[in-house]
């Protein structure tokens, strides 16, 4: 695990107050932050169409609210070993394109493609 120094007094000077009890901190601090993957060649059915779910971020970006309920894509067992498999609960960001940024909690086990981070 990579070790993530503290924010330095200079650095907490020039962010906002925080309320009573809340301090800065970095992300890393608080949790891992990984990046999925893709399986390549994309859609070659060595890899795709099996029944474990995998996300893209048009899973994240198909509906409202903060919660993932469900998926359209789905690997295969040799897919999973290109890919990040992750635990029900899990925090997921978007991180490419148009799309970057949009966060959901995803409610299932799964894996992601590679414009997905999980925390």
């Amino acid at each position: 695990m990579k070790t993530i120094k503290s924010l330095t007094e200079a650095e907490i000077a020039e962010l906002p107050t925080l309320p009573d009890q809340w301090k800065w901190v970095k992300i890393g601090e608080l949790c891992d932050v990984v990046r999925g993957g893709s399986p390549r060649p994309a859609g070659d059915p060595k890899f795709y169409d099996g029944k474990i779910p995998f996300l893209k971020v048009a899973d994240l970006t198909r509906n409202e609210g903060a919660y993932l309920k469900s998926f359209e894509f789905t690997i295969k067992e040799a897919g999973l070993q290109k890919t990040r498999l992750v635990k029900p609960k899990t925090l997921l960001l978007s991180n490419s394109g148009a799309t970057l940024g949009v966060p959901k909690i995803c409610l299932f086990e799964t894996t992601f493609n590679d414009v997905m981070l999980f925390f």
